[in-house]
């Protein structure tokens, strides 16, 4: 079955942040890792939306883990803080 127009596009942006995360030393597999927000801001995804901002690049994100692209470690209080880095 041929990927859509709609596939094609999200695999486009999946490379594109981890192209992106290839240049952030934070993110290199051993690194402390970056938070979504910074990972957003690095890639050029900021939306500039009032509630949602960020959800687009969560979103990239979390399919990338799901993927095993890359992992996260939490950290902060009640450990609610993730950071993202590659596998």
């Amino acid at each position: 079955m041929a990927a859509t127009d709609g596939e094609k596009l999200i695999e486009q942006c999946q490379q594109h942040i981890l192209a992106t995360m290839r240049t952030l030393p934070e993110c290199v597999p051993d690194g402390p890792g970056l938070r979504n927000k910074d990972i957003e801001t690095a890639s050029g995804f900021a939306l500039h939306l009032r509630r949602q901002d960020g959800w687009f690049t969560w979103s990239l994100v979390m399919s990338l883990v799901q993927e095993k692209e890359i992992r996260f470690t939490t950290r902060g209080k009640n450990r609610g803080v993730r950071y993202f880095r590659l596998r």
